[in-house]
């Protein structure tokens, strides 16, 4: 299966709250899928929507509702989740020597 640029996952169960979404994806296949992105856990208790949670390169972090926050094991299950693979190169590069406005307003019509 071809990587989708962005993965989203159980949003609409997940802003319920109602229900616990079934099946719910762990932290280690949430990153399967990307590298960076927002999310948020199921709850000890079982709630949803339990912090936030945070992938930064690879790791995914919980913020919880008490200011706190801890890297999450592999295992932990997640209500949703979007992420995605963040290339941090440049797609194209250029220089600009705009002298005024008009060439300035010139340029960004072009783009």
């Amino acid at each position: 299966m071809e990587k989708a640029p962005l993965y989203q996952s159980n949003t609409i169960i997940g802003l319920d709250g109602m229900m616990q979404p079934n099946p719910a994806l762990t932290v280690a296949e949430a990153l399967e899928l990307g590298t960076d992105g927002l999310g948020s856990l199921i709850g000890s208790d079982g709630t949803v929507l339990d912090g936030e949670v945070t992938f930064i390169n690879g790791r995914a972090y919980y913020s919880g509702t008490d200011g706190h926050t801890r890297e999450l094991a592999p295992n932990e299950k997640l209500c949703f989740f979007q992420v995605f693979d963040f290339d941090a190169a440049p797609k194209q590069t250029f220089r600009l020597d705009l002298k005024n406005r008009e060439e300035w307003e010139n340029f960004i019509q072009t783009m």
